[in-house]
């Protein structure tokens, strides 16, 4: 019931195949930075029809005009995940180059939303980080709520320890 360990698989399979794309362009090229709005992904807690939210993937030594190709493959490996919803609009990733990640992020500053840094610097931060950093800043009680009501149903169901929680 957990999708939260598959979908991190295949999203690090996705980005290796991706950094391999990259490098085959341009032996420079790679993916700097994948941010995310905070989510059951970064927050453990996937279930099935749960989907990851405005990822924006930042990469450099590419052209803007080989983007789009990127964008599909990545959609392709996202794809591979069952339960995973990718039906939303803001659920498929967007691709940027590199340069263009400061006026993308004040962008998101600005409606509010919780943003995540979940890949840089060629690894995926730890999992216990981003949990604390999606949790820390939420004031809405009804996504709170969300996360609690998945937390709890996890545990009950044993897909989820105490100790992860």
């Amino acid at each position: 019931m957990n999708l939260t360990a598959q979908t991190w698989k295949v999203l690090r399979q996705g980005v290796t195949d991706l950094n391999r794309t990259l490098k085959s362009m341009n032996s420079a090229a790679k993916v700097e930075q994948i941010i995310v709005t905070s989510s059951s992904l970064t927050r453990g807690v996937m279930i099935r029809g749960s989907d990851i939210d405005d990822m924006e993937v930042y990469a450099s030594g590419i052209p803007r005009t080989r983007l789009g190709e990127l964008e599909k493959q990545l959609l392709e490996s996202l794809r591979r995940m069952d339960g995973l919803s990718l039906a939303a609009v803001n659920a498929k990733p967007r691709f940027a180059l590199s340069e263009e990640m400061k006026a993308h992020e004040e962008k998101y500053r600005k409606t509010g939303k919780q943003r995540v840094v979940i890949y840089r610097h060629g690894r995926f931060r730890p999992r216990m980080t981003l949990i604390r950093e999606s949790f820390i800043g939420m004031v809405s009680p009804l996504p709170i709520s969300k996360y609690f009501s998945r937390i709890k149903l996890l545990l009950l169901m044993g897909e989820l320890s105490t100790e992860e929680v």
